[in-house]
């Protein structure tokens, strides 16, 4: 057996012999990862995080993803206290661009027309539940030829109410985002947006 053999011999067993790596080790190389990952994971812990408040929180008959299963809600444990009424928004809020600009982040010119986007859409839900919204809703889910997305945003309406700490939420949530991508890009391809 040649030296060099005998050698790389060794080195595998030092490897294989080393047990388990270290947590520091595994933290270490989960922060080395790249700036798109980072976003991702930083998005679904959010996620998680505003939906543990409509599970434990909420009265799941009121949540329109929840309703189906009211009857086996647990009681309200009141987890989240005050933070847990406007937590869910400008944790979405920050969620959901946060992964598109994750997907988009080979064209950096696109983070503010992405946020400004989805908060459209998030504060166009909001005040879908206010009240003139909802006088609305009822006509045009009246009117013949109506398609079940009408139908669906009228429930959703319906399970909600409208308010403006959400809104404002929301504005949060998607200008933290914005932030986000901004502190995120790599040093090579940051660009002014």
């Amino acid at each position: 057996m040649s030296a060099d053999t005998h050698n790389q011999l060794n080195q595998g067993r030092r490897r294989a012999f080393t047990g388990p790596r270290s947590p520091q080790t595994m933290f270490s190389r989960a922060l080395a990862c790249s700036p798109e990952s980072r976003m991702i994971a930083s998005a679904v812990a959010a996620l998680l995080v505003g939906s543990a408040v409509y599970i434990v929180d909420r009265d799941w008959s009121t949540v329109l993803f929840l309703a189906p299963f009211s009857e086996h809600a647990p009681l309200a444990a009141g987890l989240f206290g005050s933070l847990g009424g406007s937590l869910p928004a400008l944790l979405h809020a920050f969620a959901i661009p946060v992964f598109m600009l994750a997907a988009l982040s080979a064209w950096p010119r696109s983070r503010p027309w992405v946020c400004l986007a989805w908060f459209g859409i998030a504060a166009g839900l909001e005040i879908l539940q206010s009240d003139a919204a909802a006088a609305w809703l009822s006509v045009a889910v009246s009117l013949p030829g109506k398609s079940s997305f009408f139908e669906y945003i009228e429930a959703y309406a319906r399970q909600g109410r409208f308010d403006a700490v959400d809104l404002i939420a929301t504005g949060v949530g998607c200008s933290i985002a914005f932030t986000v991508s901004l502190s995120s890009a790599p040093q090579g391809r940051r660009r002014s947006a």
